[in-house]
């Protein structure tokens, strides 16, 4: 997902991704996805209120799963993201993917914000479709902020 596209101002063609918040074009920051996720959420509760089925809403429905889906596999287990899933400091923390969110490293931080966003869209995917894979990741990172000494 690209926070922002260039695009040639003389033809208008699409040149190349570009980002101001994460740390690359070509890697994810963790709060601009999670507001994706929440938005994808939220958007497909409005096209559920509209009487009969809106063509746009299996389009939304698999940009719900697929942001939500590589937030999950992005995403320590406790719910809580590091900034940016391409930030270089990672490889120092070894396999991050399988632990828990370290705060208090000192290569990469981690992003609550964002865990706070996504949690909100996991919850409101979750409780749209019934699944438990989108439910359990955001209780996780609930129950984490709560035992986060401050």
């Amino acid at each position: 997902m690209a926070h922002e596209s260039i695009f040639n101002v003389n033809d208008g063609h699409y040149r190349c991704p570009n980002s101001q918040q994460g740390y690359s074009p070509f890697t994810t920051w963790t709060r601009g996805l999670a507001w994706a996720m929440c938005g994808f959420a939220e958007q497909l509760e409005f096209l559920d209120t509209l009487p009969g089925q809106h063509p746009a809403l299996e389009i939304f429905e698999k940009a719900a799963c697929a942001t939500c889906d590589f937030y999950i596999e992005n995403t320590p287990p406790d719910g809580i993201p590091y900034w940016d899933t391409g930030a270089p400091g990672l490889a120092q923390l070894g396999d991050w993917r399988a632990k828990a969110a370290d705060p208090f490293n000192t290569c990469e931080p981690v992003d609550s914000s964002a865990a706070a966003i996504a949690a909100q869209g996991l919850l409101r995917l979750g409780h749209r479709l019934h699944d438990d894979r989108y439910w359990q990741p955001a209780w996780r990172s609930a129950i984490r902020f709560s035992t986060i000494p401050i």
